[in-house]
């Protein structure tokens, strides 16, 4: 299929895939201003059929019927598909559903950041929002800043209560944030480092 590039989609679906969008919580819906943005499931001829030599992953990955569960929260529209994130990041906080690369795109527009990942840390029966920034090079925005850059960027739940600054956001070798070291320093004030 040829047709334009549209910002922010990754495509099409391929002939023959069949898909669907599946709440990730219970009352995702009623809890969500983007209802429209659920897990992505896809069942096909191009689908895997199980891991190898591990059935205990399969049957996690892959129901009875056929659907892979991808771990990608999506929206589709007019036939694009669009990534908001990974289910296992989103965080709940007071209810709504918050995609952190949605708050992290917000965050990377300040033109003193160079860098954010935002991850959640529990408290009682909410998620707190706690931002990594690393900031640009004799660059001293504080977290009032963006706070206040951050206010007519995103809605009040969505934005971060507490920011992080860094020198540097660790990274794996392809250049992905290790999201999961962040989330160790998450419950803490260690610094983090690449080597942490």
């Amino acid at each position: 299929m040829t047709a334009p590039a549209v910002p922010e989609s990754v495509g099409w679906f391929l002939p023959g895939l069949e898909w669907k969008l599946v709440a990730v919580r219970s009352g995702d819906a009623a809890g969500s201003d983007t209802p429209d943005v659920g897990e992505l499931l896809i069942r096909g001829p191009t689908v895997m059929k199980g891991y190898f030599r591990d059935p205990e992953l399969t049957a996690r990955t892959l129901d009875a019927d056929g659907w892979l569960t991808t771990g990608d929260l999506a929206r589709v529209a007019d036939g694009q598909v669009y990534i908001v994130g990974r289910s296992k990041d989103m965080i709940v906080r007071s209810g709504f559903n918050v995609y952190p690369a949605e708050v992290e795109r917000a965050i990377n527009a300040h033109p003193e950041v160079v860098h954010s990942a935002v991850v959640g840390r529990r408290e009682q029966n909410n998620e707190r929002i706690i931002a990594f920034v690393e900031r640009a090079p004799a660059s001293s925005v504080s977290d009032t800043e963006l706070d206040a850059f951050l206010a007519g960027r995103l809605a009040g739940y969505k934005r971060p209560q507490e920011f992080r600054f860094v020198d540097k956001l660790p990274l794996a070798t392809n250049g992905k944030v290790l999201k999961h070291r962040l989330a160790l320093h998450a419950s803490d004030c260690a610094p983090v480092s690449e080597t942490a």
